[in-house]
């Protein structure tokens, strides 16, 4: 991971939403960090894992490919939701 975990909370309340961002250094570490996170369960539920939208105009299998753009669409980036803090 090159980031640390990004959670997001609600502007109002202060309280975390539930789903939170994690940005990797390259495809292949995403990619090995959705396979073991994906329905792994924290505090009794599943977490979802998947690729974030980065770039406007390519759908995910451009991004998971490194289609779109010369290489620029790999996915580097991680979106989890379905856990509490």
């Amino acid at each position: 991971m090159t980031n640390y975990p990004r959670l997001v909370f609600d502007r109002d309340t202060g309280k975390p939403k539930g789903y939170g961002f994690c940005e990797f250094k390259d495809s292949e570490t995403a990619m090995s960090a959705m396979r073991n996170l994906h329905g792994f369960e924290l505090n009794g539920r599943a977490l979802r894992v998947d690729f974030a939208e980065n770039e406007k105009g390519l759908d995910k299998r451009q991004k998971r490919t490194g289609g779109g753009g010369g290489g620029a669409g790999r996915v580097r980036s991680l979106f989890a939701t379905n856990f509490n803090c």
